[in-house]
């Protein structure tokens, strides 16, 4: 099979790619396949040595996946549901999730075609960053980037004009609620300030070399700088009009794709990066 698409149920994106490729394929190259229909597989065969890497996957439907076999992935994977250890106890179900995401993580790392979005220890099909991290890498890359300071002294920033915001607990620090109080009153914990909301905002594609949508041509090539960076073909960036300045403001390594454009832009990657050596 030339492409698979791997996806959770119900992602419309991934359905799209997948009608869009069978229109023009046989349906015998193309096939999409849920992370439960991967869970649920009659069997897996793994395998990983010295020079060689091998893997072969028994679907309950009769399919057959196997590397050697796959030209292209089209990778929106987020995690292993376990849903027959629904009832097991916590710390059975965390294992047997981690034991399970450990598999994926290594039988996509063992593609030998191109896995758009790549599998990472930070995500089965996209490196899952904070808006924070997002940010930095975007400044890194050569954007403009929304501001925003961090501390555990909310009195340090409170006269910058910029707007306060709760942090949940945990390494990723998202924004949980906003303060409804002045400030320089707040109590000594963790907090960031953004810059207040843009007045307006607009939304492009990378989809690998390509930037889609409406933004000034002079960072198309620090965009593609990011997606890069963040080792993604396919990714969203979303910017916001600051007075008269245009700063990214967020990223999504999963977005939601309907226009028919950017559709047959993902398909058309897909079939110039359908790896020759896999299929052979």
């Amino acid at each position: 099979m030339k492409h698979l698409i791997l996806a959770h149920q119900n992602d419309a994106t991934a359905m799209r790619v997948y009608t869009n490729l069978v229109a023009r394929h046989n349906t015998s190259e193309v096939s999409i396949v849920t992370d439960e229909e991967l869970v649920f597989a009659q069997s897996w065969r793994h395998e990983i040595t010295s020079g060689y890497k091998q893997t072969t996957i028994q679907l309950n439907n009769g399919r057959m996946l196997d590397n050697e076999k796959i030209g292209i992935v089209f990778n929106r994977l987020r995690g292993t549901p376990m849903p027959h250890f629904e009832h097991a106890k916590k710390s059975d179900r965390e294992y047997a999730q981690m034991e399970m995401y450990a598999l994926f993580l290594s039988w996509l790392f063992s593609m030998p075609g191109t896995v758009i979005n790549a599998a990472s220890p930070q995500g089965l099909g996209a490196r899952d960053y904070s808006l924070y991290k997002w940010l930095a890498l975007g400044s890194q890359a050569g954007l403009p980037v929304r501001e925003y300071h961090f501390t555990s002294n909310s009195r340090r920033y409170y006269q910058s004009g910029f707007e306060p915001w709760k942090l949940e607990s945990g390494h990723e620090y998202r924004i949980n609620n906003k303060y409804h109080c002045r400030p320089h009153i707040l109590s000594r914990q963790p907090v960031v300030y953004l810059e207040p909301d843009p007045v307006q905002t607009s939304r492009v594609l990378i989809i690998g070399d390509r930037v889609i949508g409406d933004i000034d041509k002079q960072h198309n090539g620090a965009c593609v700088a990011l997606a890069r960076r963040a080792n993604c073909e396919i990714l969203q960036l979303d910017f916001g009009l600051f007075e008269h300045d245009w700063k990214l403001i967020s990223v999504d390594a999963f977005p939601t794709v309907s226009d028919s454009v950017e559709i047959e832009a993902i398909v058309s990657f897909m079939e110039n990066n359908t790896s020759k050596d896999a299929l052979s």
